[in-house]
């Protein structure tokens, strides 16, 4: 009998609240505010614009095109060259196909800069090196430039036969020499080309075509998927309470899990569905477990996984509408 009353105390003290808490939380959500939602399903929270960086190092200033677009422009920068000065996000200026960058590159000629400078550049598109930085300690040729320019000179390339512009696409540069990356004589930094960002003033011009393969495309039904938010259904979004050995989960932290099938838990509206997502996918349906007089659902999913690091977050639907909520919170975390 002690021993039950014991249990019983410990219910009442400890679960209930928890429980208790868990449920005005819930209660308590609201769509938070944007414009649209997504009607369809299937392209909730997928990776529609796949992350492309350009990294750029540079002394002292800069101011690059992508397919004659203009992407950054800071001429008037005065600092060394270091690994990296700026990073950006570049995808929406990239096609399928060929692609040309070109950079020009300020030491002295309006900016402060009173010695050499340097250059080197390189550009990440979902997680693939589409073209790599220079090492002054091999001087690969993997990691040519077109380059127009020379030491202690800020005279500015020809305009094409046409008309054309450095920068454009249509433009020659077959007068143009071939350098490798890293280029200049800044900074006390090791190059494998010198001679140009020699002594300041002086600029130097750069052009690189490459190519992407693998670019993915902006979804073309995307927009159409996109609800104004006047016509949004007020339906509660799931409560992430566990992932594995981790309660109480939220988005503060890497969590750690042993396992490479964590068990993944919440809370949900009654007569809902639980669509887990592991790295922006689709990975399944959670099993769910109605609870009528609280109005609320247990649901638990046990995902399998491979490598070390995932993200995963859930979204519910209405068994009796079809209605969808708004994604949960994301969850980062390692298995160890």
């Amino acid at each position: 009998m002690k021993r039950k009353k014991k249990q019983l105390k410990l219910f009442n003290n400890f679960l209930i609240p928890i429980i208790v808490t868990g449920i005005i939380l819930f209660f308590s959500l609201k769509p938070s505010k944007a414009d649209y939602y997504i009607k369809d399903d299937s392209e909730i929270l997928k990776p529609i614009i796949p992350k492309a960086t350009l990294y750029l190092s540079y002394d002292d200033g800069i101011l690059c095109f992508i397919n004659g677009s203009l992407i950054v422009n800071v001429l008037e920068e005065y600092h060394p060259n270091k690994y990296w000065n700026r990073q950006l996000d570049v995808y929406k200026y990239l096609k399928k196909g060929l692609n040309l960058i070109a950079c020009q590159v300020s030491n002295g000629d309006g900016n402060s800069g009173k010695s050499g400078g340097n250059f080197d550049a390189e550009l990440v598109v979902s997680g693939e090196k589409i073209f790599s930085r220079g090492k002054a300690s091999t001087c690969s040729t993997n990691t040519t430039w077109r380059y127009y320019g020379s030491g202690g000179s800020t005279l500015y390339p020809l305009r094409g036969v046409n008309g054309e512009s450095w920068y454009q696409t249509n433009y020659s540069d077959s007068n143009w020499n071939f350098g490798i990356a890293p280029f200049g004589e800044g900074n006390w930094a090791k190059s494998c080309t010198k001679g140009i960002l020699k002594k300041a003033p002086d600029d130097a011009w750069f052009r690189k075509w490459f190519n992407i393969t693998n670019l993915q495309i902006y979804n073309n039904n995307f927009e159409q998927s996109l609800v104004p938010i006047n016509n949004l259904p007020d339906y509660p979004k799931p409560i992430l309470i566990r992932l594995g050995e981790n309660p109480q989960v939220d988005m503060s932290q890497v969590y750690i899990t042993k396992s490479q099938r964590p068990v993944i838990s919440g809370l949900v509206k009654y007569n809902s569905r639980v669509k887990i997502y592991i790295d922006g996918k689709y990975d399944g349906s959670a099993k769910v477990q109605n609870g009528e007089k609280s109005g609320t659902a247990n649901f638990y999913y046990y995902p399998d996984l491979k490598g070390r690091r995932h993200t995963y977050f859930a979204v519910a639907q209405s068994n009796a509408t079809a209605e969808l909520s708004f994604p949960s919170k994301l969850i980062t975390f390692d298995i160890k």
